[in-house]
């Protein structure tokens, strides 16, 4: 008897557990996909400058800094508002 009980809370549980678990799993499929849109976008970004700056001559080692700069912007502005799906938040950009 004690078993069937606990099979029995077990199962209402599992049936208010599930639409939870299938919303925060579907939450946490689209922030991948948006971080990894966003790896490429930077990516495609960051190379696109660092042409222009090669065809402009400019200096190798400010070229790298501002490259790695931009790269680190972007991905901090990128990765703010895809966490902010899931509730996490940058302490530092709660006030954007």
């Amino acid at each position: 008897m004690k078993q069937r009980m606990d099979s029995a809370k077990l199962t209402t549980w599992c049936d208010q557990a599930q639409p939870i678990l299938v919303a925060f799993g579907l939450k946490v499929i689209g922030v991948v996909v948006v971080f990894m849109i966003g790896r490429w976008l930077i990516h495609l970004v960051t190379r696109l400058v660092g042409a222009a700056m090669t065809r402009q001559e400019l200096d190798p080692s400010v070229q790298r800094y501002l490259v790695s700069f931009i790269t680190v912007a972007l991905k901090i502005f990128w990765w703010s508002p895809s966490s902010a799906t899931l509730g996490w938040r940058l302490p530092a950009l709660q006030r954007w």
